[in-house]
């Protein structure tokens, strides 16, 4: 990014800083680093106004969209899997929102997820009978909760740092509840903190799943700190994010005195050929450090 975009994206963060603090609401759209949409792994389509009422929970409007919501269906291209309602949250944030716990994950399905997910459904089988937790799902869980219709869990929570989020993934799980394999799920906000016990998470998951939570490196040990906590002794932590200006290399050196880790960048083919066709186009708004997750994966040490 050349200093004029910088200055012009420092400006428009101090606009919507304003405007939250003048208790106006600001859209998002072309302030974070999310210039490359997706990986092409889920196809999407946005339910309007002409769709049945009953597409939509009960509480909600009876058109397919809210005041600061709209609902739309997500289907995995890629293999047999239920299309799933998803409701997403507008793209807007107040200065509560802003001083709260992380909020980006609020606003979008960052790439990273949509991969979290494709990687899970492919591989949905070693899960069967497993409990799984994904961690700083943002606004929908999306990993976690395809993952759910896709083969009978032993269990699955799907948490956020974020009450917004937390909120909002309840709803997708009670909208969608019909075609969820497994009979118990749960959604919850969970913050993390090195500090926190968590007493009634503890060593219960076999797979902790999570995707571009490495960005904020301030949150690195309170992040860690949870992974060796809800993790079982035998279990396996699976992580998709981007290099990130070295974000993800150093969680992965503070996490490396604890676990065995392994980081992938060769993972899927199918992945690995979009990447090929975003680097080649001039237009994507592609950048491999922001936008291309690696796998990461984490055992304890024996």
């Amino acid at each position: 990014m050349d200093d004029s975009c910088k200055r012009a994206a420092a400006k428009e963060r101090w606009k919507i800083l304003g405007n939250a603090l003048r208790g106006r609401k600001s859209s998002t759209s072309g302030v974070s680093v999310r210039r490359f949409a997706n990986f092409n792994l889920f196809g999407k389509v946005h339910l309007d106004d002409d769709h049945d009422s009953c597409l939509v929970p009960a509480g909600e409007s009876s058109t397919g969209s809210g005041g600061d919501h709209f609902w739309m269906t997500y289907k995995w291209l890629k293999g047999p899997c239920p299309e799933m309602r998803i409701r997403h949250l507008k793209e807007t944030v107040t200065a509560k929102e802003m001083m709260g716990f992380n909020n980006t994950g609020n606003v979008c399905v960052w790439p990273s997820e949509e991969i979290l997910a494709h990687y899970l459904l492919s591989a949905a089988a070693q899960f069967r009978d497993k409990s799984v937790c994904e961690l700083g799902g943002g606004m929908t869980c999306l990993a976690g909760l395809m993952l759910a219709t896709a083969v009978p869990l032993g269990s699955v929570v799907l948490t956020d740092g974020n009450e917004r989020s937390a909120d909002n993934v309840t709803r997708v799980l009670a909208a969608g509840a019909e075609h969820i394999m497994t009979p118990s799920f749960s959604a919850r906000c969970l913050q993390w903190d090195r500090s926190c016990p968590y007493d009634d998470l503890r060593d219960q998951f076999d797979y902790l799943v999570c995707a571009d939570c490495f960005f904020f490196t301030d949150f690195h040990l309170d992040l860690l700190h949870v992974v060796k906590t809800l993790l079982k002794r035998d279990g396996k932590a699976i992580f998709f994010a981007p290099r990130r200006a070295g974000t993800l290399a150093k969680f992965t050196d503070l996490a490396a005195k604890h676990f065995s880790v392994s980081v992938s960048q060769e993972y899927d083919q199918f992945v690995s050929e979009q990447r090929q066709l975003a680097l080649s186009s001039s237009d994507s708004g592609y950048s491999d450090d922001l936008h291309y997750p690696l796998l990461v994966e984490m055992t304890f040490k024996r």
